[in-house]
């Protein structure tokens, strides 16, 4: 419609802070087509001011106002070749639609931006080729590129806006969240998680988790059965429902599956304590791993008897959490049976019958891969258990240092916490107490940033900025801008957040639990302090005022990922040989 529309598209997107440049499109009736896609609109992504006549106000401001945007439509977009290469080009997992807006969100992260221009230039006739069915795996595959904007907002779009309509419109009170609109295509529920003693839940774990002194002699019996070494070629994974496949344990298991297959040829299986179809699973192993996205899923219910007597047979099941411990000892179809334990799981809960439950998968008889030396001896001296270890490293990819932006000693600090009030280990409410002391004590001099899944700030407290869920690849770059990072944890294992903050060159400010001294050390790569709120209070303080003992705990942080937690690779090879051998007879 307009001769210049190259010369318009080809500008911007050879500006060098651009990444995706677009334009306005029009559709066959004269009305706008496309001005820039909007996350959450419609559920997962649409084109705000579609059938607005061009020209026109809105509450969003002019239709004819240049725009930042998150994304553009893939029918018309320019980006500078070597911003493509170094953003991958386009997310190929996308069957037809998404990848448009996931190459956007990509050059996000990056730190670019994209721009769609109002000049028209285009009539687009959309889906005038392809037809309007959009394949249910690009569903799948959008909510997990999407997610973090879908739950935390489009930042170029009012959160007082409705949702349902593409022309800008006051949001009303009683509109679906985009929770519950991403629902329905992904057939099932997203709510908040908030731990809680639930006697509805422990009746039926205590009803599905059984064991006698059999159970464990089953156990027995099968190793000595298959002591002897041998080649392991296939492995059962038995999992949860995975809520995000990029962070904690999950993450881990599925590291060790994806290096199994790469570096030894095993052909890994997901056994998942839920009911089909797979989509969700099998979108979220390929959004954290694409080379395990044609590994098979299977299901069980729960119980210990036909679901899991459908299963395939395998050289090696794992048990990945506390109750799937229990479906890996009566599993009928394994050579040999492993427990990953990542954490010392009964500390999840109060005593209870949760607790008791936890605390006997320990004494199942299975084989333990232990994320650091810590759980090993727990698990051989105080249940029996025969175990190996390794030590947790971090991804350097996603958490380093280079780039960081150091400032002086003048400037406000950045305080980070990991803001997660749903899980009891993590101590939030200590934490939200600390840091209201903390910015009364220290106002402008102190800035407070949270990030993470589902956390929000206290109601009534307005020091704390929230990031809401970021992209996995987007904490690194949120932790190298920030001066020091608060991880608490009273479980007998730090978790992986204190090794990410120092990698990226954050000290961390954490409790003195004993069991995280083996990577903490206080005075050196980090400030240990009383499980109070004083203790914190005063311990945050001290960092944030010392510029010089933040210098000093930079370089010991750094120093500590170094020399013994830069690199997946080496610290996992110990596992395949375990499998292949756990009575180390070879």
């Amino acid at each position: 419609l307009d001769p210049e529309w190259m010369t318009e598209i080809v500008g911007w997107a050879r500006q060098p802070e651009i990444g995706v440049a677009g334009l306005q499109l029009i559709g066959p009736d004269g009305e706008l087509q496309h001005a820039g896609a909007i996350l959450g609109l419609g559920g997962f992504a649409d084109h705000v001011f579609e059938g607005m006549q061009p020209g026109s106000p809105s509450l969003l401001g002019h239709t004819g106002w240049y725009r930042n945007v998150l994304a553009v439509t893939g029918a018309c977009l320019a980006v500078r070749r070597e911003v493509f290469d170094r953003l991958g080009g386009f997310d190929e997992r996308f069957l037809l639609c998404g990848s448009d807006v996931a190459i956007g969100l990509d050059a996000v992260i990056k730190g670019l931006r994209n721009v769609c221009s109002p000049y028209a230039g285009l009539r687009h006739l959309e889906s005038a080729t392809r037809g309007s069915h959009v394949p249910l795996e690009d569903f799948f595959a959008s909510y997990w590129r999407y997610n973090p904007w879908l739950f935390g907002g489009d930042p170029y779009f009012s959160p007082n806006l409705s949702l349902s309509s593409r022309e800008p419109k006051l949001r009303h009170r009683h509109e679906p969240t985009v929770a519950q609109r991403i629902s329905g295509p992904l057939g099932r529920p997203f709510q908040v998680f908030r731990q809680k003693s639930d006697d509805k839940e422990a009746r039926m774990l205590a009803d599905n988790c059984r064991a006698l002194p059999a159970t464990q002699q089953a156990v027995d019996a099968l190793h000595a059965q298959n002591g002897a070494p041998f080649e392991v070629k296939t492995v059962n994974w038995f999992i949860p429902d995975i809520d995000s496949p990029f962070y904690g344990g999950i993450n881990t298991a599925l590291r060790i599956a994806d290096q199994l297959a790469r570096e030894h040829g095993v052909e890994n299986r997901f056994v998942v304590w839920g009911a089909p179809p797979d989509h969700f699973v099998r979108s979220a192993l390929t959004a954290a791993f694409p080379s395990l996205a044609a590994a098979p899923i299977y299901f069980y219910d729960g119980g210990m008897g036909e679901s899991l007597a459908a299963v395939p047979e395998a050289d090696a099941a794992i048990a990945t959490l506390w109750v799937t411990a229990y479906a890996v000892a009566h599993f009928p179809h394994a050579k040999r049976k492993f427990y990953l334990v990542q954490d010392f799981e009964p500390m999840f809960y109060p005593a209870s019958t949760l607790w008791a439950l936890t605390e006997e998968s320990y004494r199942l008889g299975l084989y333990a891969l232990c994320n650091t030396d810590n759980l090993k001896q727990i698990y051989s001296t105080e249940y029996g258990g025969k175990a190996m270890s390794f030590t947790p490293a971090v991804d350097p990819t996603v958490f380093h240092a280079e780039g960081r932006a150091e400032r002086g000693p003048d400037a406000p600090v950045t305080v980070f916490v990991y803001a997660r009030p749903g899980h009891w280990r993590n101590c939030w409410e200590m934490a939200s107490l600390a840091l209201d002391e903390l910015k009364e004590r220290l106002g402008d001099r102190v800035r407070i940033v949270t990030a993470g899944s589902w956390a929000v700030p206290e109601p009534g407290f307005s020091g704390m900025h929230h990031y809401g869920l970021l992209d996995y690849r987007a904490t690194g770059e949120l932790y190298r801008t920030v001066d020091v990072g608060l991880a608490l944890t009273v479980s007998k294992h730090p978790s992986d957040l204190p090794l990410e903050l120092m990698a990226c060159g954050v000290p961390v400010v954490a409790f003195d639990n004993p069991w995280g001294h083996w990577v903490l050390e206080d005075g050196e790569n980090a400030l240990l302090a009383k499980r109070t709120v004083d203790g914190l209070v005063d311990a945050l303080e001290r960092a944030v005022t010392d510029h010089e003992l933040r210098q000093r705990l930079r370089k010991g942080a750094l120093s500590t990922i170094a020399e013994g937690h830069a690199q997946w690779q080496p610290a996992l090879s110990g596992i395949y040989p375990y499998l292949c051998d756990p009575e180390g007879q070879s």
